[in-house]
């Protein structure tokens, strides 16, 4: 049985606490973050407001993780979307690094 995902976005504030090459997945980084927030985006379901409090797994374009310099213990604003049961992507172009 699958399950159907409906198009969704969450704003997150969270610390970066680990990055390793996404075995899976070519040109992407996974990035485990410690969710501090978890904004809705309107017109979007937020399938993230539980996360908060919890660490996460987000596949990040390693373009981005470069250009941005990501790196652990830094503090990131970005979007987010569930795309199954066990992935969830970053927006690329809705990433900022908190100081």
């Amino acid at each position: 049985m699958s399950v159907r995902i409906i198009e969704n976005w969450s704003d997150l504030v969270a610390l970066v606490k680990a990055i390793q090459p996404a075995e899976d997945l070519d040109g992407f980084d996974l990035v485990e973050l410690q969710v501090e927030e978890a904004f809705e985006v309107e017109g979007f379901p937020n399938l993230l407001a539980e996360s908060i409090g919890t660490s996460i797994e987000v596949f990040f374009p390693d373009e981005c993780v470069k250009s941005y310099e990501i790196s652990p213990g830094i503090c990131v604003s970005c979007r987010v979307r569930r795309a199954n049961l066990t992935k969830l992507f970053v927006h690329r172009e809705s990433i900022s690094v908190l100081i």
